[in-house]
């Protein structure tokens, strides 16, 4: 292809760009909705202190939120208020709070509806009434009835308005197989699954009936059994849906040809997703801007390497090799071109979205920021009180009763990532967190360790009974010992180098020599003897 022939193919995908806006002269204008969403926040407040790319945070959250104005539309699609689908009585003041906080924060944000998680119902149906009621918010749960009566235990759709269009929001909860964890917490609650299907088309009807032009799904149902589901459903059930379960994050895409978008929300809190959904008269069907945008920097790609072969000194390759190279890419780039050349924007939905990351350096909302300081507040009284008697015969010591006799390896110890634990909870205001505590205090509810958060300054930080075991035993006789010696398993380790407290995927192999050295696991430099 020559200089002639590059221009044309530069000019032909200039004309297949996206437009943002419908030309004036063509009919009606479109209408653009916006949508933020989050999904398996799994009671998560702030950043977790993670060293590999920490994310998160409600008061940022928010922000964000607040800067794109209140014609946006803000929804969560489960498993938003408790960690876990059974909850402690030691840790009930503390999810009981945290789950005020953060009904509070969706009224802030005036989310109109959430879909049902399991984790969501951990302390029961109707401790999770008083806390939609306290946010403002409709549960969505199409496909979850009452075990005795087989009526509708939630709203099957809610209605809506942003920027002028009407939205019907719908749910489904997840599908889960009897033995399932779960699958309890709906028996406690007095819930039972009836089928997903029919449960969500019979919503969107009412949804359309009741005067919505777009329906929404917030789906609880992890991302394969979503697209199952979404691929089952006739044409015109559901335009989009928020995708939650599976603690994945993904990019927007669009299924069925075009009949039904969709994107996975995340986890933890990390991101907010973000949708622009376009709506045009008569349309039905959606374009994937971002596929469009990927196919068009496919063939700018090829495009350049075509210019390369073709400035490229002829003895630097083989002629044949290079002609050949050469057409291969150019007749991927005509398939590439010819694909863009059939795709009708005019007669499309246009589907664009991506992931905001939450990250530190981002402002925080004010008001968020002063709620957020309150509820800290509160965790102090509710997780402070009288000591839990401590009746174990092998009790924890804290570091300062290894260093006499283990001096070289407490200066070891003290210059690793370990002894600093507790800097990284003070940093991130999480002290007086039970969720983040026990990985960064030594023996924290342990047997024979610590059991209030107030009197921890033995205890802070990750020190030498955290790997090896209580010590007061050792301590009294040197002969008595440790339950781990030198060699501390894995299993030990990954207490707390999990995947939802370190991000970073974990190895043994590879961070065991972070906290080694001369005194410690390593020996030190040889010392020539004086002559």
């Amino acid at each position: 292809m020559n200089l002639r022939g590059s221009l044309a193919v530069a000019l032909f995908v200039a004309a297949c760009a996206p437009k943002t806006q419908t030309p004036p002269d063509v009919g009606p204008p479109a209408r653009t909705l916006t949508l933020l969403a989050t999904g398996d926040v799994g009671s998560d407040t702030d950043v977790c202190g993670c060293k590999a790319h920490p994310l998160g945070g409600v008061a940022r959250r928010i922000q964000l939120v607040k800067e794109r104005g209140p014609q946006v539309l803000v929804v969560d699609a489960g498993d938003l208020f408790f960690r876990t689908w059974s909850i402690s009585p030691r840790y009930e003041a503390q999810a009981k709070e945290t789950a005020h906080f953060l009904a509070d924060t969706l009224k802030d944000q005036a989310v109109p509806a959430m879909a049902v998680g399991e984790r969501d119902l951990a302390l029961g149906l109707g401790y999770l009434r008083r806390l939609a009621d306290r946010a403002g918010v409709k549960l969505l749960a199409a496909n979850l009835a009452h075990s005795g009566s087989g009526t509708a235990a939630f709203d099957a759709f809610t209605l809506v308005e942003r920027n002028g269009i009407k939205v019907g929001l719908i749910g489904a909860a997840p599908e889960l197989p009897a033995g399932a964890q779960a699958q309890q917490v709906y028996r406690l609650a007095g819930l039972t699954n009836v089928a997903t299907l029919p449960a969500l088309e019979s919503a969107a009807r009412a949804a359309r009936a009741a005067g919505a032009e777009l329906v929404i799904g917030l789906l609880h149902l992890g991302q394969a059994r979503a697209v199952e589901v979404l691929s089952a459903l006739p044409a015109g059930t559901v335009d989009f849906a928020v995708v939650a379960h599976d603690r994945q994050a993904g990019q927007v895409q669009v299924l069925g040809g075009g009949k039904t978008g969709m994107v996975l929300a995340g986890e933890r809190g990390k991101y907010l997703i973000s949708a622009t959904l376009e709506l045009k008269p008569g349309a039905s069907l959606w374009l994937d801007e971002n596929a469009v945008a990927a196919q068009q920097k496919q063939i700018e790609a090829i495009e350049q390497r075509l210019l390369a072969y073709r400035q490229e000194d002829a003895g630097a390759a083989d002629p044949g090799d290079r002609a050949a190279t050469v057409g291969r890419l150019e007749r991927r780039q005509q398939e590439l071109l010819a694909e863009l050349a059939t795709l009708d924007r005019k007669g499309r939905r246009l589907l664009s979205g991506h992931l905001l990351e939450v990250e530190p350096t981002l402002k925080e909302d004010p008001s968020t920021q002063a709620r957020y300081r309150s509820y800290q507040q509160r965790l102090h009284v509710v997780n402070t009180g009288e000591p839990i008697p401590n009746r174990a015969e092998v009790n924890y010591v804290g570091h300062a009763g290894c260093k006499s006799c283990h001096e070289a390896a407490y200066t070891q110890w003290n210059k690793t990532g370990h002894a600093r634990a507790w800097a990284t909870m003070e940093r991130t205001r999480q002290t007086a967190n039970l969720d983040c505590v026990p990985c960064h205090v030594t023996g924290f509810e342990r047997p024979g360790g610590p059991a209030q958060i107030v009197g921890l300054e033995a205890f802070v930080n990750v020190g030498c009974e955290s790997c090896h075991g209580p010590g007061s035993a050792h301590v009294a006789n040197p002969k008595v010992a440790l339950d781990y010696g030198r060699q501390v398993p894995e299993k030990v380790c990954a207490e707390c180098h999990r995947a939802q407290a370190d991000q970073k995927p974990f190895t043994y192999e590879e961070r065991l020599p972070q906290v080694l050295g001369p005194g410690h696991g390593r020996p030190g430099p040889k010392v020539r003897p004086a002559r």
